[in-house]
């Protein structure tokens, strides 16, 4: 989950950037008004405030970016510096439980009683979960173990 969340982060961060320097890197001919920044290697220069609500197969973020080095205005109301006058601004709201579904072709409500109440699952079923997300299944008989049931069995007598 960790993992995840560190994911999300730099992607994010990797698109604003990107966003940032195809908005930037308008040509210096023209009077666009664009303007380059130069950023130091190994300077923090992008500053962001968010939440990460990442639950089961759920994952919800959103924030906002509250400071870029070499740009003055990252809100539209100087003395207001939230979410509300952010001007760039982030939201995901997802679901895994819509993807899987669709990758196994089944419905969203199937995955989540699967999911909540495992009972009366059919092989068949297990399988298309499993191909969905890029697994298989395995089946084994295990032998029961002499001494258990030795001592179940050692129980009942006694009893």
């Amino acid at each position: 989950m960790r993992a995840n969340k560190l994911l999300a982060v730099a992607l994010t961060l990797g698109l604003t950037v990107l966003a940032m320097s195809k908005l930037l890197a308008a040509p210096h001919g023209h009077n666009s008004g664009a303007q380059v920044i130069a950023i130091p290697e190994d300077n923090p220069a992008l500053e962001f405030v968010g939440q990460f609500i990442n639950t089961g197969t759920s994952s919800h973020q959103f924030g906002y970016i509250a400071r870029i080095d070499g740009l003055d205005q990252v809100f539209n109301n100087a003395t207001t510096r939230n979410e509300t006058t952010a001007m760039f601004t982030f939201f995901t709201d997802r679901d895994g439980k819509f993807q899987l579904a669709a990758l196994a072709e089944m419905s969203a409500p199937k995955i989540s009683a699967m999911e909540n109440e495992p009972r009366n699952l059919t092989i068949a079923t297990l399988i298309r979960v499993a191909h969905a997300l890029g697994s298989k299944v395995e089946i084994k008989l295990v032998k029961k173990g002499k001494a258990k049931r030795g001592r179940r069995h050692h129980a009942q007598r006694a009893a």
